[in-house]
This record gives structure tokens, C-alpha cells and sequence, in this order.
């Protein structure tokens, strides 16, 4: 970098930026760092010796805001002094001190559990500063902390001394290689934005000087035009086919192929001969004039014209500037293409039909597909259920009959127990007790078994599922904690910051309680999916926001991740059975399908906004409905 210093400043600048507008992300997070701090230890935590530091640390939060809101609306500078940049090295190490003095003496105070909290909190601020693009704040701020924080650990004997150092120096390492990472990454962008404003610079000098050779070319041609004037003339005449040399609107020659064809006998005086009157779009002309200024000429131009006689035909027209009369002219050479141009509209409006059977012939093909998927989907589920019926219908009927026979037996054996000793009775007691507990467990289990065959038949058949009035905020929360918590237990490293708002609004709806909620499973488990694919990949952390509200007639749930995003042609069939873009053996491409079908069926619709690398939103909409009133 010293040896560029275009590099060095455009660096500082950056960096500087970065840490101004970086000022309300540092107080929101040491606001919740303050929130975390009071909510786990209470407020008396800063009483005391500990409230000196965090004094401190507001005050330069207070400076750190002060200077945003005095410099946001300003112009990028053009350069940072680097006593500037020494001033953001101080004000990270004075945070770094301050918030690292006030963890000391909380974790000196305080029992087994503030000394825990007090080092998280140590941690969790350190790393959160290499969210800024700043090697001095996330370096100066990191070390400082950890530093006064080890020394306390080791001091106090809050941890072993070995753990303890080999856990601080991890953290060290680690900052230094985000700081590291993010100084590379910077310095690569710059540089390659360096290196596209020299070579805009350059192509701006070679059109320059292209404009600049065009303008010589120019001045030559003018010249060699004057010594041809009488020449021209001559020419002009004798070309068989249309040529007006004209200026601006008003013709100074016409050749008698232009008169023939465009009905103007000899007896008429160019003075009466205006151009714009023999094109059919008065438009034309200014659209002409437009493309010759820019480009010195035309080429070929297509248009419709017409005669004295209002008869029209197609011509191209090509266009050459020369000097006439010691002004510059315009020759316009027109070419008749009216029969070829009747030929391509004819041949442009058969293409066209062809296109549109063809679309036609696509569409029915889906649809046949479609529907082959729809029977074979109902052929399956159908078997299924009668495969599975029979034998669940068997296990559910004995677990009922066995828990009446469980019951007949306690009655008979009640005598007997009576004259046994104390141990028997308990062994007896217990072996009923435990064989009642798993005769109910089959039972529920079995009926739960039930429900998703009935579900599984819904993508063959219409059900009638019983309909019950519930909370919709109820559903979507429970969904939630269900899909957040299975994600958990398929990786124990997974983490998602879920965001939720919930309207006070949004009331009670008349469903079907166990369809409903497995829409709400499926999308939001596809959305932390997709959100934690793209995380483990190198992506932004993962986030799910999820908010109702009442909207019109209808109460509307907003499920949105920031995962890859769903591309256009996928977005297309994203609703259709068996469709998936989940790895092989990761999805069935069903949850979706029968999402929608059970949406539809309860008066709702559910909708798609994606853009590939923006994440995705899925919004569901299910009408109002007041308690008991709703069909069934």
C-alpha cells in the first residue's frame, strides 16, 4: 500500500466511511449488550465502581453519534488524514477499554453465574465489532477487550489458567483473521475499482480522439464536395431510380424517377415540394433527422410513404451529406421494397401463427402432464391408505379394547391383591399402571398415524376435515417452534436470528387445525432450509422473519428468509407435485403442493415473491372469519 499511495487513500477513505455510518449499529448493539447485561444480572450490576466505565462508554457512543448525524449528508471526501485514522484506533481502544474495565469489575464482584455472563458478553461484543469493515475499530476494540478481560480471568481464577489463555488467544487469532480477511477484501475492491475508472479514462481519451478524427474526416469531405458540386448535379439526374438532394424540409433537387414515383409532374416548382407531406407517419422525419445528426448518415431506413395520389408503398431510405450551392444537403436515395415488404408481413403474421400453435400444443402437453401426475399421485395415495388402513384401523381398535380388558382386569385381580404383601400389590399396581400408560401412547400415536394417511389422500380426493375456530397467531407461532426446533435437531450447529411480529389485529380463524398448521410447517421449514443453505455456504447469517396482520377481508401471514432466492423458471412450478429444487433425497416435492391445495380449499391463497440472491417471501392469505361462522 506505501507504494501506491492512490491505494492507501482511496483505503482510508473507505475505512473511515465505513466506521461514520457503522455509529448506529454501534449503539444498537451495545444497547442490547446493556439490555442483556441488566435483564440477566439487575440493575444494581452498575452500581457502584462499574457505572464509571459504562459512563464512558455512552459518552463515546454520544461522539460516535454526533459525528454521523453532522457528516451522513456530506460528500465522500477526497482523503482522510492520518491522524484521522489514529483517532478511530483511540476511540476503539477507549471502548475496548471502557467496556472491558466494567466487565472486570462486574466479573471481580460478582458470583459463579455474572462471571459467566460478564465473559460472554466480553466475547460477544469483541466479535461483534468484526461486523465493521475497520481493521483499527474491530482490532483496537477486540484486543483491548479480551486483554483486560484475560488478565482478570487469570487474576481472579474464574477459569483454569491454561483453558482460559488457549480460549483468549483462539479469540485473538480469530479477530485478526476476520480483521485480516476484511482488509483483503477491501483492498481487492478497491483496486479493482481503481482500475475501472483508469480504464473509463481511457476509453474516454480514444473516443475523444475518435470524435476528433471524425471532425478532420468531416472537414476533408467538405472540401472534396465542393470541387464535385457540378458533377453531382449531373449524377443526380441520371440515377434511375428516386433521389432528392434536399436541406432540412425543402427539396432543392428532384431526379424524374423521384417525380414518377411520387406523382409530382415537371410543372411543379420545388418550392412546393415539402418532404415530411409524402410520409405516411408525420412522425418519420423528425425520427430521420434524429439518427442522421447522430450518426452522420442513414443507412437503409424501412418506412412507409405515399404519393400525391395517397397511395402507399414501403421504401428504404439511405442518406448522404454533400455540399450544394456551398451549404451542406442532404441526397436521399429511395429504394421501392413494397412488394418484398407485403412478402415479409405475410411471412411475419404465418411465423407468428406457427408460434402461437405451437405455445397452444405446449400448454395442452403440461396440462396432459400435469394431469398424468395428478392420477398417478392418486393411484399411489389410494393404495396406500388401503395398504395402511386395514392394519392401523386393527391397532387402534385392540389398544381401545385392550385398555377396557386392562381395566376389567384390575377389578378381578383387586381381591386377590388385597390379601397380598406390600411388594406384590406395588409390582401389580405398577405393571397395570405401565401397561394402561402404553396402551394410551398406541392410541395416540395410532390416531396420529390416521391423520397423516387422510392427509396424504388429500392430493387424490377432496376431504371433509372436522373445522375448529383457533387463534391464527396461535398456529403460526406453534409452527414455528415446531419447524425451528426439528431443524435443530437434525444439526445441533444450526442458528437462525428469527424475527417475529405478530398483530394484535389478526383474530381468531374457522380451519382445520392440523392442515393449517402444516402449511405454516412446510413454508417455514423450507425457509430456514433455504436460509441455512446459504449460510453454511458463505452467505449472510440465517434470518426468518415471519409477521400477520388483517388486511381487507383477509388475515395474511408473511413467511421471509434470506436464502439464494427461487430462480424465475423454478418460481413457475414451485406449487406442482413432486416438484423440488432440493437436493436428491432432501425433499419430495410435495410439501408445497399440498400447502397450496389446502390453502385453496379454506378460501385462501398463498403467493411467492423471490429474486435470486434477495431471499423469498411466501405470503398466505385465509379470509376472516368470525367464531362458528365459517362453513364447514
Amino acid at each position: 500500500m506505501a507504494k501506491d499511495p492512490d491505494l492507501a487513500r482511496e483505503l482510508r477513505i473507505d475505512e473511515a466511511v465505513e466506521v461514520v455510518l457503522a455509529s448506529p449499529r454501534i449503539l444498537i448493539g451495545m444497547s442490547f449488550a446493556f439490555i442483556i447485561l441488566l435483564a440477566n444480572l439487575g440493575p444494581g450490576v452498575l452500581m457502584g465502581w462499574a457505572g464509571l466505565p459504562a459512563a464512558v462508554i455512552f459518552v463515546m457512543i454520544y461522539l460516535a453519534m454526533s459525528g454521523f448525524f453532522r457528516l451522513r449528508h456530506r460528500d465522500r471526501p477526497t482523503d482522510v488524514s492520518a491522524r484521522r485514522m489514529r483517532s478511530f484506533l483511540i476511540f476503539a481502544v477507549v471502548m475496548g477499554a471502557g467496556w472491558g474495565i466494567m466487565l472486570s469489575l462486574i466479573i471481580q464482584a460478582g458470583d459463579e453465574r455474572t462471571r459467566t455472563v460478564a465473559l460472554l458478553l466480553a466475547f460477544i461484543g469483541t466479535f461483534a465489532t468484526t461486523s465493521i469493515n475497520s481493521t483499527r475499530v474491530s482490532m483496537g476494540f477486540g484486543f483491548t477487550t479480551l486483554g483486560i478481560t484475560w488478565l482478570t480471568v487469570l487474576w481472579t481464577g474464574a477459569l483454569p489458567a491454561f483453558g482460559a489463555s488457549v480460549m483468549f488467544v483462539l479469540a485473538y487469532l480469530t479477530i485478526s483473521y476476520f480483521a485480516h480477511q476484511s482488509q483483503q477484501t477491501r483492498i481487492a475492491a478497491i483496486k479493482q475499482t481503481m482500475a475501472n475508472t483508469r480504464a473509463m479514462e481511457a476509453r474516454f481519451q480514444a473516443e475523444e480522439d475518435l470524435r476528433t478524427a471524425q471532425i478532420e474526416a468531416a472537414e476533408r469531405e467538405k472540401s472534396r464536395q465542393m470541387e464535385l458540386s457540378a458533377t453531382q448535379r449531373n449524377v443526380i439526374n441520371a440515377i434511375p431510380f428516386p433521389l432528392i438532394l434536399a436541406r432540412g424540409d425543402s427539396a432543392l433537387e428532384v431526379t424524374p424517377a423521384a417525380r414518377a414515383q411520387f406523382g409530382v409532374s415537371e410543372a411543379t416548382e420545388l418550392s412546393e415540394i415539402t418532404l415530411s407531406d409524402f410520409f405516411v407517419d408525420p412522425a418519420t422525419p423528425a425520427e430521420i433527422l434524429g439518427r442522421i445528426q447522430a450518426d452522420g448518415e442513414l443507412n437503409d431506413f424501412e418506412t412507409l410513404m405515399k404519393n400525391t395520389s395517397d397511395e402507399e408503398f414501403w421504401v428504404t431510405i439511405s442518406t448522404r451529406s454533400l455540399v450544394y450551392e456551398g451549404q451542406k444537403s442532404w441526397l436521399n436515395a429511395i429504394y421501392v421494397i413494397d412488394a418484398r415488404k407485403r412478402m415479409e408481413q405475410e411471412l411475419g403474421a404465418t411465423r407468428d401463427r406457427a408460434v402461437a400453435a405451437l405455445a397452444d400444443l405446449r400448454k395442452a402437453q403440461e396440462q396432459l402432464i400435469h394431469a398424468e401426475k395428478m392420477a398417478g399421485l392418486g393411484q399411489l395415495t389410494a393404495g396406500i391408505a388401503h395398504e395402511i388402513k386395514n392394519p392401523l384401523n386393527f391397532v387402534n381398535n385392540f389398544a381401545k379394547l385392550s385398555t377396557e380388558m386392562l381395566d376389567e382386569l384390575a377389578e378381578l385381580l383387586s381381591d386377590g391383591v388385597t390379601y397380598a404383601d406390600d411388594d406384590t400389590r406395588e409390582d401389580v399396581e405398577d405393571t397395570l399402571a405401565t401397561v394402561r400408560e402404553n396402551l394410551v401412547k398406541i392410541d395416540q400415536h395410532g390416531g396420529r398415524a390416521d391423520s397423516i394417511v387422510k392427509n396424504m389422500l388429500s392430493h387424490s380426493r377432496e376431504g371433509t376435515g372436522q373445522r375448529e375456530t383457533v387463534g391464527l397467531n396461535g398456529l403460526v407461532k406453534e409452527a414455528l417452534n415446531l419447524a425451528y426446533h426439528g431443524a435443530r435437531a437434525s444439526d445441533v450447529s444450526f442458528n437462525a436470528d428469527i424475527q417475529t411480529e405478530w398483530s394484535d389485529d389478526v383474530g381468531d380463524v374457522t380451519v382445520v387445525p392440523q392442515e393449517i398448521q402444516r402449511v405454516f410447517l412446510n413454508v417455514i421449514s423450507n425457509g430456514i432450509y433455504a436460509a441455512g443453505k446459504s449460510a453454511a455456504a458463505g452467505g449472510a447469517p440465517a434470518q426468518i422473519a415471519i409477521s400477520t396482520r388483517a388486511e381487507g377481508g383477509d388475515y395474511v401471514v408473511d413467511v421471509t428468509d434470506n436464502g439464494p432466492g427461487i430462480p424465475e423458471d423454478a418460481r413457475k412450478r414451485i406449487f406442482e407435485p413432486f416438484y423440488t429444487t432440493k437436493p436428491a433425497g432432501e425433499g419430495t416435492g410435495l410439501g408445497l403442493s399440498m400447502s397450496f391445495d389446502i390453502v385453496k380449499a379454506h378460501g385462501g391463497r398463498i403467493d411467492l415473491t423471490s429474486a435470486e440472491g434477495e431471499g423469498t417471501t411466501f405470503t398466505i392469505r385465509l379470509p376472516k372469519a368470525a367464531r362458528g361462522e365459517a362453513p364447514e
